[in-house]
């Protein structure tokens, strides 16, 4: 879990969104149905060697004039992509994806930050950190947010990410900004009669007052929580614009 901690402080410290980034309100008895959805598909170690792949897809809607713009990072590859809506409804929002691999060891940290052009501040930013070290191990990171990128206070947050805990040993342990409450917490088996194949942990999040939380998750085996095999943290934003 420590890793995590570490990373999640240069977010908060840099006042993160999103881009990842929220928070919400009282729960109510009637049932709700998340916003924003955040879906984590991360494999293999702590670490990512040169050459592996961390991949970021955020909401964006071009007509607003307002677009995503990756900071420049000496040593980090960043590919960038604009996927349109599926709809013909006028001023909907797309969805823009970045790439991004290292070149050499270090650590990197990742900026997003949503402005319009000319403008030297952007009205929310999307912070990331990769360890990149040479080795055996492999690390493999997707993060896809889909729904409304400025959830209210109140609103639910879902996030989820693949396990197996039956047939591996590990299971993801989960922390969260105080602030950040996690409503429900599920782990839905895997719809296959495919032996060891991953089911899909499911989050739901939501805070009482408008702010900037982290998320925290790490894979481990229940004895061995302080060594895990692997982590991910996901700043979530409810009802605040980041530009002062």
């Amino acid at each position: 879990m420590k890793p995590v901690k570490k990373t999640a402080l240069l977010l908060v410290a840099a006042a993160v969104l999103f881009g990842c980034i929220f928070a919400a309100g009282c729960v109510e008895e009637t049932e709700k149905t998340p916003v924003l959805s955040i879906s984590i598909e991360k494999e293999g170690a702590l670490y990512y060697n040169i050459g592996d792949t961390f991949t970021v897809t955020l909401p964006s809607n071009p007509s607003t004039g307002y677009s995503w713009v990756a900071a420049p990072v000496a040593n980090l590859k960043c590919e960038e992509s604009f996927e349109a809506p599926e709809t013909e409804l006028v001023g909907a929002s797309g969805s823009q994806t970045f790439v991004f691999s290292a070149e050499k060891e270090g650590t990197y940290v990742i900026e997003l930050t949503y402005k319009r052009a000319g403008d030297e501040a952007g009205i929310y930013v999307y912070q990331d950190v990769l360890y990149v070290k040479k080795g055996d191990q492999h690390a493999k990171g997707k993060f896809v947010f889909a729904g409304d990128y400025l959830p209210d206070a109140g609103d639910l947050v879902e996030i989820t990410v693949a396990g197996n805990p039956a047939s591996t040993g590990y299971q993801w342990f989960v922390e969260a900004d105080e602030g950040l409450t996690i409503v429900d917490e599920t782990f839905v088996p895997a719809n296959t009669d495919l032996v060891g194949a991953p089911g899909k942990y499911v989050w739901q999040v939501t805070a009482e007052a408008p702010g900037v939380y982290t998320f925290y998750a790490s894979l481990a085996r229940s004895a061995d929580e302080e060594n895990p095999a692997g982590f991910f943290f996901v700043p979530v934003l409810f009802g605040l614009s980041l530009q002062e």
